[in-house]
């Protein structure tokens, strides 16, 4: 029989072998449930990484388009202050050059040209008025001759204040000057609008011979507006229904709503 002595030699033994049994299970158990645990994680860490990549590629998308409409807001303003710009100068450059014209025209005698701005337009309805800042202050009154900076008219005052008055426009309905073919004998008649937006030379004897392209100017009827001032050209003749006139088209150069500037021609 064993003594006490063995019998603890052997009880301890019999410890140990379970603790390294346990161990070794520990250990087998362990190596198992981690590769299992890899073949889960490494998917998800993928997964993950993914996304964590998409957030960042996101992020830095919004920071680019916030950064690039900020740079079309720029571009935008940019663009409009350039739009603006280009109209002053254009129309600087439109003022330069009527300036010019200006200063190079000559008064027909006993009349002074009165430089005056424009102010207003109403040239899209019916009447075709503008609004210049000369008035009876400086010695515009009624029936003036109105012309452009280059000397040809392009209509005449139809009511004055003391610093502002309104212009009729040759092509206004309400029209009418006295006007002639330049170096054509009895070819006086009036010069209005006819309809359509043409203006014509009516009452022109139907035996007044006149070719295309001859130059219509005032006649010089009517003291407030001197004789030989151009108005435009003719375009063609029609010949006036149960009447013994015909009248003649006429091409106007002139742009009513490019004009800045109009002289008055005042009668001394």
């Amino acid at each position: 029989m064993l003594g006490q002595r063995e019998r603890k030699i052997l009880q301890r033994k019999r410890i140990t072998t379970a603790i390294i049994f346990c161990i070794c299970l520990a250990v087998v158990w362990f190596a198992g449930t981690r590769n299992m645990i890899t073949k889960i994680s490494d998917p998800l860490l993928e997964q993950m990484h993914g996304i964590s990549a998409s957030w960042q590629n996101y992020k830095n998308t919004k920071q680019s388009l916030v950064a690039a409409n900020m740079e079309i807001e720029r571009l935008m303003t940019l663009s409009n202050h350039l739009i603006i710009d280009k109209g002053e100068y254009e129309r600087l450059k439109r003022e330069n050059v009527e300036l010019r014209q200006m200063v190079k025209y000559e008064s027909p005698e006993k009349f002074r040209a009165e430089p005056c701005g424009v102010l207003a337009y109403d040239i899209a309805s019916e009447r075709k008025l503008i609004m210049i800042s000369c008035g009876t202050e400086r010695g515009v009154v009624r029936g003036e001759a109105v012309l452009a900076p280059n000397g040809i008219m392009v209509g005449t005052i139809s009511s004055s204040e003391a610093n502002r008055s309104t212009v009729q426009m040759l092509k206004d309905p309400m029209s009418k000057v006295a006007a002639e073919v330049s170096g054509v004998s009895d070819s006086q008649g009036v010069a209005m609008p006819v309809g359509g937006g043409a203006l014509a030379l009516r009452y022109l004897g139907e035996n007044v011979k006149v070719e295309p392209s001859s130059i219509i100017q005032t006649s010089g009827l009517l003291d407030s507006v001197p004789a030989g001032i151009p108005i435009g050209t003719i375009d063609s003749t029609v010949k006036e229904v149960d009447t013994p006139f015909q009248r003649a088209i006429i091409l106007t150069p002139i742009d009513a709503a490019s004009l800045t500037l109009v002289n008055v021609l005042i009668n001394l």
